[in-house]
């Protein structure tokens, strides 16, 4: 192979990243559903032949790590029988997918009649054609319940469409906007073929190869020396889950990590078994939260590619909620317990380098998602309720946790609610944040937030909740966010507060429904936080006066409004001597 001079190797990655994020463009211009078009729940990325992460678009980092098993389970399902025009998908989570809503489409890049490249698309379907709409089954108890599988499969043959198969695929599915969303997707790999095909004619695929082996070298050198500045031991961390819908509770995710020098060992060994719902997180969605968790903590002028895995062994054992065995029920797990994987890790590498560790994770459980027939189209419609998705976020060393959508969701946005009210029969009635819902630390954890949501027609609704008994979290001597409450029909008698799920249930026009979002763990010690910024979060709302004397023991002079130094230093003195004593 030839050399490649850097400024040119690093051209040739930023164009590749280029292209990846015009793949994403062409989603949000093209797509029918609101779910891509406006919250952007899909991603955009770049593998090359061996498939390997070449490049990724700012997108859903929870889709990045498990994209390589969708084009690992192509090359292995296809071999050589892979040409020109070919457009494959997969969404299966025991042949290379990881939850069956995520679809991903790819074709391979030829080039001098050697296959170079696959761009890929990745979206959340509305629908997966199973047994409720949505997709999200909290009663599955294998996978055939939870929807349509898909092994890789060919839906365009050297550039023509099997129409049988898209015919078969348009009918499993409840969703009138699926095809154009298809073809969206198809929209968004094409064109990333094409720039592909011109970026290897203006640089030569000797260059371009050159230039992908440089940039996943320097991806992994990059590594290996920010793991070098961690202490070398085993540390471990567990993180729980509320149930799986099924009666199991408590469930764990334990993790034991091991640096070594510039290595590291992450394993499962120890979590519990596979349950029998939907909770059971697929192979590479257990990948796809490592990764993430482990690209937030490391200097991010370091490329996001292949190379971030080198030096990392992982072991999830098979059977076990980590890593399930078919036909377990996965759904849910590109939330929890694929959550927890992240949060777990997090945890044990919180006591290595604590100004580093965040955890990846929210206490989301699943959307209120509802479904019925629209009175203003006439058409069967599922609503996933992404306008409910602000809480959640994590303080982190330095940083409060912001007040928005998590970093876990990378790109994705929160549709108005003006907008949801147009496409769907519903009323957002108030998005509020939640007074003292931040969980307490130096740095506070970011607000939760109150959405109140009125019926305008007749429709049903499913959820599963947790985040009750374990909320976010907090780190090092910060404290847990609060949790989360889901209520239906508030305010009337049959008002339903869910306590794990909802299956079903039926709302009326008119009914309220309210769903408060808990908020993000606070990072080390509330008694060191800054008075002054416990004052400006007062005089916001983020924290009440009694909060502010309770967890941060700041006291707030009533008539100057001024923080009042003397009484503080007392009070924080009062408040860390009860602390030691156990009180």
């Amino acid at each position: 192979m030839i050399r490649v001079d850097p400024i040119t190797a690093e051209v040739v990655r930023c164009g590749l990243v280029t292209i990846a994020n015009e793949m994403g463009d062409t989603m949000i211009r093209t797509a029918r559903t609101p779910t891509f078009s406006e919250s952007h729940d899909f991603s955009t990325s770049i593998f090359d032949c061996q498939g390997r992460i070449v490049a990724l678009a700012d997108a859903l980092p929870i889709h990045m790590g498990a994209c390589k098993f969708s084009v690992q389970a192509v090359l292995d399902a296809f071999g050589d029988d892979i040409h020109p025009g070919d457009l494959f998908l997969v969404n299966d989570p025991y042949h290379g997918g990881s939850h069956l809503p995520d679809w991903t489409m790819t074709a391979p890049v030829f080039f001098d009649g050697e296959l170079v490249f696959f761009p890929v698309t990745r979206a959340h379907q509305g629908d997966t054609g199973g047994a409720v709409p949505g997709g999200y089954n909290p009663g599955a108890t294998d996978i055939w319940q939870e929807g349509l599988r898909l092994p890789p499969i060919r839906i365009f043959d050297r550039g023509r469409p099997r129409q049988d198969i898209i015919r078969m695929l348009e009918i499993n599915n409840r969703e009138p906007t699926f095809l154009g969303d298809l073809q969206a997707m198809m929209g968004s790999v094409r064109m990333g073929e094409r720039r592909l095909a011109e970026l290897l004619g203006r640089y030569g695929l000797q260059t371009v190869r050159a230039a992908v082996e440089a940039a996943l070298s320097y991806a992994e050198r990059r590594f290996r020396e920010e793991i070098r500045s961690w202490p070398d031991g085993c540390y471990t961390g567990e993180a729980f889950l509320e149930h799986d819908c099924q009666g199991l509770e408590d469930i764990a995710v334990r993790v034991t990590v091991t640096i070594r020098g510039d290595s590291l060992r992450i394993d499962y060994t120890g979590s519990d078994p596979q349950t029998p719902g939907f909770i059971n997180s697929s192979l590479p969605n257990s990948y796809s939260y490592i990764f993430l968790t482990l690209s937030s903590m490391i200097d991010d002028t370091i490329p996001r590619n292949d190379g971030l895995f080198r030096p990392v062994e992982i072991v999830l054992p098979p059977g076990t909620v980590v890593n399930p065995r078919p036909p377990a029920p996965c759904t849910a797990c590109t939330l929890h317990a694929g959550g927890e994987v992240g949060e777990a890790l997090a945890v044990a590498l919180a006591k290595a380098v604590p100004e580093k560790a965040y955890i990846q994770n929210i206490k989301l459980g699943m959307p209120v998602v509802t479904f019925g027939v629209n009175p203003l189209t006439g058409e069967f419609y599922v609503d996933q309720n992404v306008t409910m998705s602000a809480g959640w976020c994590n303080a982190a060393f330095g940083t409060d946790g912001w007040g928005a959508m998590p970093a876990f969701f990378g790109a994705m946005t929160m549709a108005t609610g003006e907008l949801h009210d147009l496409l769907y029969p519903v009323v957002t009635l108030g998005r509020e944040y939640i007074t003292d819902s931040g969980g307490p630390g130096k740095w506070r954890g970011g607000l939760g937030t109150s959405t109140r949501l009125r019926s305008r027609a007749d429709m049903f609704a499913h959820t599963y909740v947790i985040g009750t008994k374990y909320p976010m979290r907090g780190l090092c001597g910060g404290a847990d966010g609060a949790p989360n409450r889901v209520v239906l029909r508030a305010g009337t008698p049959r008002e339903k507060t869910v306590e794990k799920t909802a299956f079903g249930e039926p709302l009326s026009a008119g009914d309220l429904t309210i769903v408060d979002l808990g908020g993000g763990g606070g990072w080390g010690d509330p008694l060191e936080r800054d008075p002054q910024a416990v004052l400006e979060d007062v005089l916001d709302e983020y924290v009440s006066r009694e909060a502010a004397e309770r967890h941060y023991g700041v006291v707030i002079d009533e008539r100057t409004g001024a923080v009042d130094q003397e009484a503080t230093a007392r009070l924080r003195q009062k408040l860390a001597q009860e602390r030691k004593a156990g009180r």
